[in-house]
């Protein structure tokens, strides 16, 4: 059953001219929820580079305040994720996603998490993401934290 799948999705890419990378180019939602959330959900630690690998070089954070600061992508999570798995922090599960398409290059997502901890109760985190098409793919460009029912998430 699977063989058939296979074959008849690769008759239609050959004959639509269509690549997978096409296909996920253009259901930047999809990207989001099973290519991106779910190296969050179990062991985060040890998929840095996979999660790293959503990311722009650099990213631009925008603060409560209304700072904003670019950072490489490896300093922008690595220490940070040290830090939270120090904490006894788990992993994180999506919870809640919308989506705006803003273009045909760009999107803005606005997710809620549920953050699991060792000894701690679940907490609830939300933020907002920036992601642009880039060399064929989509990358996250920009990041806020965001007030969860603010955003009605």
């Amino acid at each position: 059953m699977k063989a058939q799948f296979l074959q008849a999705f690769l008759m239609f890419a050959l004959m639509t001219g269509a690549t997978t990378a096409d296909m996920a180019s253009n259901d930047p939602q999809q990207w989001f929820e099973e290519a991106y959330a779910p190296l969050w959900n179990d062991d985060p630690g040890t998929k840095v580079e996979a999660i790293l690998d959503h990311y722009a070089d650099e990213v631009e954070t925008h603060e409560h305040n209304g700072t904003l600061y670019r950072t490489a992508k490896e300093e922008w999570l690595g220490a940070p994720m040290q830090e939270w798995l120090a904490e006894g922090w788990l992993g994180a599960e999506l919870t809640g996603l919308k989506v705006d398409r803003i273009n045909a290059s760009t999107v803005a997502f606005k997710a809620r998490w549920l953050d699991h901890y060792e000894s701690e109760p679940q907490a609830v985190s939300c933020g907002w993401y920036l992601a642009d098409l880039a060399d064929g793919r989509w990358q996250f460009t920009a990041y806020a934290d965001l007030e969860c029912a603010a955003h009605g998430l």
